[in-house]
């Protein structure tokens, strides 16, 4: 009875032993595919991040150009433009003044007006633009010192684009490259869980290797027992045994080759295999 106990108690511990090995081995895949999803992630982020780089480059390059345009103008506007403006001597509301011209163009253009009151109001349209001229900020400017003057606010506001656009395609590569460090610090922890759930599976194997050879001496002894107390029930068992495994059916060598290839690779015996191993000997 205590015999067939541990048999018992060896046979479920192999049992839960062959499972836990099973489940290791679906951990183990589940872990590759992760791996292997991250991998493609890292590529497709890199990809992009030297994209991005490259655009802040590119970017980087037009608008160092467009500062030395600036330079260039700023130093040639120096040179033309007086030291010091002078200010107007009335002060003008340039809002209230670009009002008036717009109304009066206006009425020019949907009014039916003489020839000659068409002309007055032009004169006194084109004096009020000159008024609004140079009541601004390029007041009392020669006319190439203010063509400078332009040219510096539109090479500036360019400049001043091209910049906008540079810091955002590098704080775009920069949220990439951390995505990319985040996704490696993920690979490395998805390696350290692959290796144990490795060390795992050997341990496993292990085991049901131990299981498997405690059980077949197990099953060694039972039979000697068997033999020793009960001979003649032994010999008419065993005389069924022979019977069953010298059969036309069954070749007895083929299942003892068989039981040999599964203790190698770790695998469970049946009651079987462990009776053909016992014909071996």
């Amino acid at each position: 009875m205590d015999n067939d106990r541990d048999l018992n108690s060896l046979k479920n511990e192999l049992n839960q032993t062959d499972k836990k090995k099973e489940e290791l081995f679906a951990q183990s895949k589940e872990n590759r595919n992760k791996f292997s999803e991250l991998m493609s992630k890292i590529n497709i982020l890199k990809k992009e991040r030297n994209s991005l780089t490259d655009s802040v480059k590119k970017i980087k390059s037009e608008r160092d150009e467009l500062n030395n345009q600036l330079k260039a103008k700023i130093e040639a506007f120096k040179k033309i433009a007086p030291k010091k403006k002078e200010k107007p001597k009335v002060h003008v509301n340039a809002g209230f003044l670009k009002k008036e011209i717009k109304a009066m163009e206006y009425k020019v253009e949907t009014e039916g007006l003489s020839f000659d009151k068409e002309q007055k109001l032009m004169k006194i349209i084109k004096e009020k633009r000159k008024q609004l001229e140079e009541s601004g900020p390029n007041a009392g400017l020669k006319p190439e010192a203010r063509k400078l003057s332009d040219e510096i606010d539109s090479i500036r506001a360019k400049a001043d684009e091209k910049h906008k656009e540079m810091r955002s395609k590098a704080d775009e590569s920069q949220k990439k490259h951390e995505e990319v460090i985040s996704s490696s610090n993920q690979m490395i922890g998805l390696s350290r869980k692959q290796k144990e759930i490795e060390n795992g599976i050997r341990e496993s194997k292990k085991k049901i290797e131990e299981l498997n050879q405690s059980l077949g001496n197990k099953l060694e002894q039972a039979v000697s027992k068997k033999k020793e107390y009960k001979p003649r029930e032994y010999r008419r068992e065993r005389r069924k045994d022979d019977r069953k495994y010298h059969s036309p059916k069954v070749n007895i060598e083929e299942m003892q080759h068989k039981a040999e290839e599964k203790l190698k690779k770790g695998g469970k015996l049946t009651t079987q295999d462990l009776m053909a191993f016992q014909n071996k000997k």
